[in-house]
């Protein structure tokens, strides 16, 4: 099994292919300043797998799932957003994109990275209840 070398969730991120870098903007540890419901416009969620000689060539899913605080549900459009791949180097990123994630409760919002089935990691965002004294 491929090992993940890092998992984050940000606002957003650059790839430049020639120096095969990427950057990532405004990662994401707690949003505040409003209180719910709670619009996040872009996010992605990008992770880094390190690849194996044995590994090259096979195929690989990794999935995003995100878990909402106070029990709410999740538009069935967020539910799980997978990928499938066939690495053929060392390292290989997966990049998962969601737009218009409505947050309707404070508490911790967990983004899961699964591959072939399997928890692999969490970034959990805390969502804070605006200052009183604004």
């Amino acid at each position: 099994m491929p090992k993940l070398e890092y998992f984050l969730v940000a606002e957003s991120m650059a790839m430049d292919k020639n120096r095969n870098t990427v950057s990532l903007f405004h990662v994401m540890e707690s949003l505040s300043g409003g209180s719910p419901p709670l619009l996040v416009p872009t996010l992605v969620a990008v992770s880094c797998w390190k690849i194996s000689d044995e590994e090259m060539g096979s195929d690989f899913q990794a999935a995003l799932k995100i878990h909402l605080p106070g029990g709410q549900a999740l538009p069935e459009e967020f539910e799980e957003s997978t990928i499938n791949f066939t690495p053929h180097e060392r390292r290989f990123r997966t990049h998962h994109f969601v737009k218009g994630l409505r947050i309707d409760h404070v508490g911790d919002v967990k983004f899961e990275m699964v591959l072939n089935g399997k928890h692999v990691a969490e970034h959990v965002v805390s969502i804070e209840p605006a200052d009183q004294g604004d």
